[in-house]
């Protein structure tokens, strides 16, 4: 079993290196791992990073990529002791991968999810929490025992940060010690086991203890007490060492390798904390620049990789990104009117416009936030419009630069659409009933509408008819979801509006049976006949003709409807698994499904379809269901292309991005004299 989904499978043997190398994808910009988790190999030259983008292997000196498995959302992560192996666990999975050979040599499944994954040091064995229960895996037998039941949940999620109870071996693999997390753990004791016997063999109370860990020699404990000192303690008699008075009270400890000193500090997302270097042996206390993380691996004796991948340097307090990379995340892809043009909105920059053939034609400059609400791309006309906040923008589709604005213009914190002719703009209270409409071609506010008085349900989600005769609304009742209770009749009846744009008047409204009758997304087909609609809380999409006659179903939520209306493209998700699903509208059945979620649309000749994800857009094609390459962005106007058999194309910037890697090292793209380096690859396999 190969260890890639997306990821470039092909092996290429370099007589000069004399081993396989596999072509690394650019990296995801944003990473954080504050729920999952890090390691560092033994011998300090690869990082591990479980998170909800994968498993990520970096050379831990450059930050380069080496590899990578691509799940989603991996909780923990281990290396064997001899670093030729990964153990890594996602949702109910253990999965183990070899380093050298980037195959997964063992799989165990268990009843709930899987963490803090810990190799023995000494055997082929791995224990875990899953669920209430402390297991271990015998990865070569494959049989698997429970340690302990202890009726309670080991992990849990507080403030965007997944913690979970510790479990740490002694360095002779005999005995095995289990640490509730104070975080989110009801328990106050932690236990020794002796694996051999499979027996608990001895308690330790740690209600007064903030940390509470095992010495690397696995001869001491090392603990941070409430009043305010590190102890040193006899592992087996709990006799005490050594007291090392502190300067205040702290809860976070790390060794640092190669030495006998311990990094001691705070965590937090919200404020800086001190940062204190203790040597064990000589009781030496050396103060440090404060530091900000949820979660923290200590490098070396200088630096500490924290959670958003930024390395802090004990030394100067300084912090500087790990990931030396140009590429952006993919926030949003927003199509023309004719769909021979698309947007691209990555997170945090500038939207830059795009070609059919994913040629680069222009970059607007500062629009980020002045893009955020809603884009549109008339057809035949050389200007973008957009809009966020309070103003409307028209940009020059070949400069980039911004013909007109309107200021002021807009509720701020209103939902807007612009029809995809760019003529005019709807604004709505988002679970409101007010909103109005505006002429894009002067400026001027053709009609409002404000409520004398609260009424039941709110605007949630809308949508221009095509000839921009009608505005739909998707409406959201009010009463309590968590409780299950039925919409009355009445606010089912709120479900959808159609409000005339010519007479500024409701001309019709509808229930649904959507579950809620929250309408999450509504969209009118191309020829303006049909409307589809969606709930948050059903993969249900119900399509009607304009009197509210409910025609069809779709499993689902909606993504995208193809410039002729033949398909309709939905995403779904069973637990964890994703999948994008399109229908052919006509006859309401699948004609093919892609094994990844989100946002994707069917290309103007209906021949492929392209998938927003994270980090890139991938394009599949449509009667194969194949992936036939990824698409990132990089820098300003730079791009990189790579096929799933390892051809690669790119701008000369944006081919940086990109390299070789044996698993453990990186070797440079030398792209030029590369047999792999295709000029012209998204054009020939469109064939354009």
């Amino acid at each position: 079993m190969r260890a890639f989904s997306f990821f470039l499978t092909l092996l290429l043997s370099f007589s000069g290196f004399g081993q396989d190398l596999k072509l690394m994808h650019p990296m995801h910009p944003v990473v954080d791992f504050s729920e999952g988790d890090v390691a560092l190999s033994p011998n300090g030259k690869i990082i591990g990073i479980a998170s909800r983008t994968g498993v990520r292997l970096h050379d831990a000196v450059s930050g380069k990529l080496l590899n990578m498995v691509d799940v989603y959302f991996a909780h923990s992560i281990s290396f064997s002791p001899d670093g030729q192996q990964i153990a890594f666990s996602y949702q109910n999975s253990i999965q183990i991968l070899d380093l050298e050979s980037d195959e997964i040599i063992g799989q165990y499944e268990a009843d709930s999810p899987c963490f803090s994954v810990t190799y023995s040091p000494v055997s082929k064995e791995i224990a875990f929490y899953s669920g209430a229960q402390l297991k271990i895996w015998n990865f070569i037998t494959g049989k698997s025992w429970v340690l302990e039941d202890s009726k309670h949940a080991h992990h849990c999620r507080l403030q965007g940060v997944v913690e979970s109870d510790d479990i740490q071996y002694t360095p002779d693999g005999k005995y095995l010690l289990t640490i509730p997390n104070k975080t989110c753990s009801t328990g106050v004791t932690a236990k020794l086991f002796d694996i051999r016997m499979k027996a608990l063999v001895k308690h330790y109370d740690i209600s007064e203890y903030s940390f509470f860990g095992m010495h690397p020699n696995g001869d001491e404990l090392v603990i941070l007490s409430s009043d305010n000192k590190l102890l040193l303690k006899d592992f087996k008699t709990l006799a005490q060492k050594r007291a090392i008075q502190l300067s205040g009270s702290y809860e976070a400890l790390e060794y640092i390798p190669g030495t006998n000193k311990v990094l001691v500090t705070n965590l937090g997302q919200y404020s800086n904390a001190p940062v204190f270097i203790v040597d064990l042996l000589t009781e030496e206390i050396r103060r440090k620049p404060s530091l900000k993380a949820t979660k923290m691996l200590v490098l070396n004796s200088g630096k500490v990789l924290t959670n958003r991948l930024d390395v802090y340097d004990m030394n100067s307090g300084e912090s500087e990104a790990f990931l030396k990379t140009d590429v952006y995340d993919v926030e949003r892809v927003f199509f023309s009117e004719d769909f021979k043009k698309f947007i691209i909105r990555p997170r945090g920059k500038d939207i830059r416009l795009i070609d059919d053939g994913f040629n680069h034609l222009v970059t607007f400059p500062a629009s980020f936030y002045k893009s955020y609400d809603a884009v549109a791309m008339p057809a035949n006309k050389d200007f973008t419009v957009t809009c966020a906040a309070s103003d409307v923008y028209f940009w020059n589709n070949a400069t980039g630069e911004v013909m007109k604005k309107y200021s002021g213009l807009l509720e701020a914190y209103y939902r807007k659409e612009i029809s995809k002719d760019g003529q005019f703009l709807f604004q709505f209270d988002r679970g409101g009933e007010g909103f109005s409409c505006f002429s894009l071609t002067d400026g001027a506010e053709l009609f409002s509408h404000q409520p004398a008085s609260y009424q039941m349900g709110g605007n949630y989600s809308g949508a221009f008819s095509p000839d921009n005769e009608y505005f739909i609304f998707g409406r959201r009742c009010s009463y309590d979801c968590d409780a299950g209770v039925e919409p009355s009749e009445t606010e089912q009846k709120l479900a959808v509006g159609i409000w005339s744009l010519s007479f500024h008047n409701q001309i019709r409204q509808f229930p649904t049976p959507h579950p809620e009758g929250i309408i999450q997304n509504i969209e009118f087909s191309p020829d303006g006949n049909y409307i589809f609609t969606d709930s948050n809380n059903e993969p249900l999409i119900y399509m009607w003709d304009l009197m509210g006659t409910a025609l069809k179903h779709f499993e689902g939520w909606i993504s995208s409807l193809s410039y002729d209306g033949q398909f309709l493209v939905a995403f779904n998700n069973i637990g964890a698994d994703f999948s994008t699903i399109v229908y052919d509208v006509r006859t309401g059945k699948k004609v093919q499904s892609i094994p990844v979620g989100g946002r994707a649309f069917v290309t103007r000749d209906n021949r492929h379809l392209i998938s927003v994800r994270a980090s890139r857009l991938e394009v599949w094609e449509l009667s194969t269901g194949l992936l036939k390459f990824t698409y990132y962005l990089a820098g300003t106007s730079d791009w990189v292309a790579l096929t799933p058999e390892g051809d690669y194309d790119g701008t000369p910037d944006g081919l940086k991005e990109i390299h070789y890697s044996d698993g453990f090292r990186v070797y440079p793209l030398n792209w030029e004299n590369d047999k792999h380096y295709k000029p012209g690859l998204i054009q020939n396999i469109l064939k354009l």
